[in-house]
């Protein structure tokens, strides 16, 4: 785990809960083929999805605390921000 101003990281071994209040910044990060993402409680959520290296994941937000994450297999790195972004 990594912690500085802007970002707490971490990687996401198996499930992890992401907590923070409705609108806190989070960020699913794939450092290699990710299979079977599943969350819950966030603004964009995904259902058994495949992430690869890429944008899709980045910058969605909680809406229904505690949040949670899952990962079948891969790396997937979790990015949890210090600060409040909702989106309308």
């Amino acid at each position: 785990r990594m912690i500085d101003e802007l970002f707490e990281i971490e990687l996401v071994d198996g499930s992890a809960v992401i907590v923070g209040a409705p609108g806190t910044v989070v960020s699913l990060f794939a450092l290699s083929k990710c299979e079977g993402v599943t969350t819950h409680g966030l603004r964009w959520e995904l259902d058994q999805a495949l992430l690869s290296f890429g944008p899709r994941g980045v910058h969605n937000e909680i809406m229904k605390p505690p949040a949670h994450v899952s990962v079948q297999s891969g790396d997937l790195l979790l990015f949890r921000g210090s600060w409040i972004e909702p989106h309308p």
